[in-house]
């Protein structure tokens, strides 16, 4: 699932800039709806496989489309806090929800029932995406305000002039529009293109991506990404197996990993967006109120700092016959990593990369997720042995490299961010604010 949530990231991002957000995420839906319950009936392992494959997709999509939607509804101050909302909230609503599956089934033979139960949620959410859920795409015209004309452009930069004559002598304006056709309630259930995106604007986004994966700033961000959710896969893996191993309550068990990991989505809500706010506002007005990449690096500790702790209080719990209490604390630290983590580079990639925002959003994530799954698939052949220090040390080790070295260097190599030049690097097409001059309102 892991590898599949990324292949929607790489899809569904440029997708969403050529027809709009919302036949995506409704799209989503639907394939989660359809897969859930084709899970919960399966006929064997391969269709099993598949039906999960599609849900993962799914994922990307949807958490993809939700990410660009809070960012097309808010403005540059509010996102930090609509992310920490988005991310740590999701998480702990997440976690809540596995607190009673294992009193309510046995997961190991009637499993079938949890993705029945699921479809029907999955077909309720799939109606209140029809029925409540709006495009957020759109386009930004230039305005009359306060007696002179306002264009915003595709990364939030505005410009004012007096007149628009000056306006239409400086850009090659279209004529007017139609006005818009009266709403009624039926079109909010159609589900169309949006208005404004066009299919050009994905194939710009995917021929910006190479070029995002050369930047270094991009490149070693994504790979930190991709260790701080192997990390909580590592952890996955190995704490059901260390518990179940010392205590026959698997009930139990589950049931305080998953509150742990709840508590640390929560703990992160303020250690996340709230407090990157508050770094580069600080750092920014510390520069003379000029906005450097620099002052995104705190942002990038906490997640760092506290991964590698949660893989060395793991290990350290295992290897000297700790109490189980230890593996919850690492469960909370691993969850406030992950939220933190996830807050720190979409807030620091959509605001450092504006003009590539589209395309920087899918290849970080995509990143994360292909890399995640390989460090995963490696390690796990690893987990019965009865040492476990030498796999930790290797997460842990790739953690602190990627954290405490590899992005610093990078934010700090100015010189080489700003030789990486190319006919991409101007086009808008794959900003997440479109821009036409062509729609005036007055």
């Amino acid at each position: 699932m892991t590898l599949f949530v990324g292949l929607g990231y790489l899809i569904c991002i440029p997708l969403a800039t050529a027809i709009g957000r919302r036949p995506v995420i409704i799209g989503a839906a639907a394939i989660t709806t359809a897969s859930t319950l084709w899970a919960g009936f399966a006929g064997g392992f391969f269709q099993l496989l598949v039906a999960l494959s599609l849900q993962g997709f799914a994922v990307g999509g949807s958490i993809s489309m939700c990410l660009l939607m809070i960012l097309d509804a808010t403005f540059i101050h509010e996102r930090p806090y609509a992310l920490s909302i988005y991310w740590c909230l999701g998480s702990a609503v997440v976690k809540s929800l596995t607190v009673p599956l294992p009193f309510i089934t046995s997961l190991s033979t009637d499993w079938r029932h949890v993705y029945q139960l699921w479809s029907g949620v999955s077909v309720l959410s799939l109606a209140l995406l029809l029925a409540f859920v709006p495009e957020t795409f759109y386009i930004r015209p230039p305005v009359a305000f306060d007696g002179r004309v306002l264009v915003q452009n595709g990364f939030e930069r505005a410009q004012m002039y007096d007149d628009w004559d000056l306006l239409q002598n400086s850009q090659n304006t279209k004529p007017l529009p139609d006005p818009p056709q009266r709403w009624s309630v039926t079109d909010q259930l159609k589900v169309s293109k949006a208005r404004g995106a066009e299919w050009r604007s994905m194939l710009a986004t995917f021929a910006q991506m190479p070029f995002c994966l050369i930047n270094p700033l991009i490149f070693w961000v994504a790979l930190l990404n991709a260790c701080l959710l192997g990390a909580v896969i590592y952890l996955n893996l190995l704490q059901p197996s260390i518990l179940n191993h010392r205590s026959d309550d698997v009930e139990t068990n589950s049931v305080f990993l998953s509150i742990s990991g709840a508590v640390g989505a929560l703990l992160a809500l303020p250690f996340s967006g709230p407090l990157t706010a508050w770094f580069t506002r600080f750092l920014s007005l510390r520069s003379g109120g000029t906005r450097h990449a620099e002052v995104y690096l705190p942002g990038f500790a906490i997640p760092t700092i506290t991964g590698c702790l949660a893989v060395g209080l793991a290990c350290a719990a295992v290897e000297r016959d700790w109490s189980s209490a230890w593996q919850y604390v690492a469960s909370t630290l691993s969850m406030l990593s992950y939220n933190t983590g996830n807050v720190a580079t979409v807030l620091w990639m959509t605001e450092a990369f504006p003009r590539w925002a589209s395309a920087a959003l899918s290849v970080l994530l995509f990143t994360g997720n292909l890399v995640a799954f390989i460090i995963g698939f490696k390690l796990s052949p690893w987990l019965p042995d009865d040492q476990i220090v030498p796999q930790s040390m290797v997460v842990i080790g790739l953690l602190a490299i990627m954290g405490i070295i590899a992005v610093p260097v990078a934010f700090w190599g100015k010189s080489v961010r700003q030789y990486i030049q190319c006919r991409w690097t101007l086009s808008e097409k794959g900003v997440i604010h479109s821009q036409r001059t062509g729609s005036v309102s007055t």
